[in-house]
């Protein structure tokens, strides 16, 4: 039963994840649609259909911006189609030929600089008549820039850097606690296994990553490189590490209790901002009764003051009628939190009665 439930859960995460990809594909950037696909597997590519939306490469494409030079370089790292080689060489000089602030969108693009990367990585090891180290030195000074604000694609600048120089710039571990970050460190391993080391992750961190990717699958994420790593991270997590997750019953059952306890989280959180939404409107909403009023005829007045204790007790009376209990904002809380509860768990395919039963 455990392992049902278990599996209810994360075909319900993975089916949001794919539907949000397939949606915000379209919107994407090119080189972040190409980013997806090179770290999906042959699966993944065709429940999305995201080879579709790129179409075929033409000559045309290396007169564009960075992000069909940067998708040219992802498609040659999978591809080493040697035809797209003078291609892809032709529109990164174009580049190269940009004034410093037309190329201040690029340097601070983690992605794009890695697609670069590996194209010129492939380009130099499959030609070597090709000079390109004007090339390679110019977007190692690209990447070895500071970029103006910190974010978990920093880690794909490291690794476009290792590719170039071998510095290993990825030999030590980030800090985890940031979900992206967690999940981009075993995707790294399984599409790039020679450029990271070979940290060992144990039971818990596998625990911790999957119940995170479960609770925090939000529909609302609006980048396809979130969503297309996630995506790579549940599946590894569910096939790959599956020996981790769901070896013994007691581990399964620790599973459940950490989603569970993470979901309850969520919705304590989503309550807590609707109650605050509330009160702010009920204050709002009497603040400017009590400002109108003063403004208005006595006769007016003397009505509002009777009307609106009269529509207070009405609605008491009620909600007394309807819930059989006495007005009291703990209760509502409570009651709005059971509710916001159950919806997540229907929402991600949660049995709760299931796992009650298994405590």
């Amino acid at each position: 039963m455990v392992f049902m439930i278990i599996n209810q859960i994360i075909s319900q995460t993975r089916k949001v994840l794919l539907e949000k990809t397939k949606k915000v594909a379209s919107e994407s950037q090119r080189h972040s649609v190409a980013f997806a696909l090179r770290i999906f597997d042959k699966e993944l590519i065709r429940e999305t259909g995201l080879d579709n939306i790129l179409g075929e490469i033409t000559g045309d494409i290396a007169y564009g911006g960075y992000p069909e030079v940067s998708e040219l370089g992802y498609k040659i790292a999978v591809s080493k189609n040697n035809e797209l080689f003078e291609i892809f060489l032709g529109g990164l000089r174009r580049q190269k030929n940009r004034s410093p602030d037309a190329l201040e969108t690029l340097s601070s693009d983690d992605i794009a600089l890695l697609g670069i990367a590996e194209g010129l990585v492939v380009v130099k090891k499959e030609d070597s008549s090709l000079n390109i180290e004007d090339l390679q030195k110019w977007i190692l000074d690209l990447i070895n820039l500071e970029p103006k604000r910190k974010i978990w694609t920093s880690r794909l600048r490291d690794l476009a850097g290792d590719l170039l120089d071998g510095k290993r710039r990825l030999s030590s571990l980030p800090d985890l606690n940031d979900i992206n970050i967690a999940a981009l460190e075993i995707v790294l391993r399984n599409t790039w296994p020679e450029q990271i080391n070979n940290n060992v992750f144990n039971r818990e961190f596998f625990e911790d990553l999957l119940s995170d990717l479960i609770t925090h699958a939000d529909p609302k994420i609006k980048q396809i490189e979130e969503t297309a790593l996630w995506l790579v991270a549940l599946d590894l997590l569910t096939k790959q590490n599956s020996k981790f997750l769901f070896a013994k019953t007691e581990i399964a059952i620790s599973l459940l209790e950490a989603v569970k306890k993470k979901l309850d989280e969520v919705a304590l959180n989503n309550t807590k901002i609707s109650f605050i939404f509330w009160a702010s409107l009920i204050l709002v909403v009497n603040i400017v009764y009590f400002l109108i009023r003063e403004q208005l005829p006595t006769n007016y007045q003397d009505r509002l003051n009777f009307l609106v204790p009269l529509i207070s007790v009405v609605l008491g009376y009620i909600y007394q009628a309807f819930s059989q209990k006495k007005f009291n904002p703990k209760t509502i809380f409570l009651l709005a939190l059971e509710k916001n509860k159950f919806k997540l768990y229907k929402r991600w395919g949660f049995d709760i009665e299931r796992y009650k039963k298994l405590l």
